[in-house]
């Protein structure tokens, strides 16, 4: 499934997105805006394999993109992730979390 964002803003509302299902992708442009609020952004449950996010600015989150849990083929690219007040990428695989700011790529 594609949910495309055509140039549109979502949020605030954490999250905006959360994925449970295999094989979705969110396609910008546009911007899922959190508006400095908490949570994340977007939520890849685990076993939600081959999530794509592409051309897509995620901001104002806690969280930009929480991995929470085990994911198969998790690609992000053309995407700008900034500006969220903790992590712009949390991986959280057996609660070893893995803390990454500001990622753009």
């Amino acid at each position: 499934m594609t949910i495309d964002l055509n140039g549109k803003t979502v949020g605030p509302g954490s999250p905006a997105f959360t994925i449970n299902a295999d094989d979705i992708t969110i396609l910008g442009p546009g911007k899922i805006d959190g508006g400095g609020g908490g949570g994340s952004g977007i939520v890849v449950n685990a076993s939600a394999d081959n999530f794509i996010l592409d051309g897509v600015q995620v901001t104002g989150w806690a969280n930009g993109i929480e991995l929470a849990g085990d994911v198969t083929s998790f690609k992000i690219w053309s995407n700008w992730i900034h500006t969220n007040s903790q992590n712009g990428l949390l991986v959280d695989a057996g609660g070893r979390p893995s803390r990454h700011r500001h990622h753009r790529g």
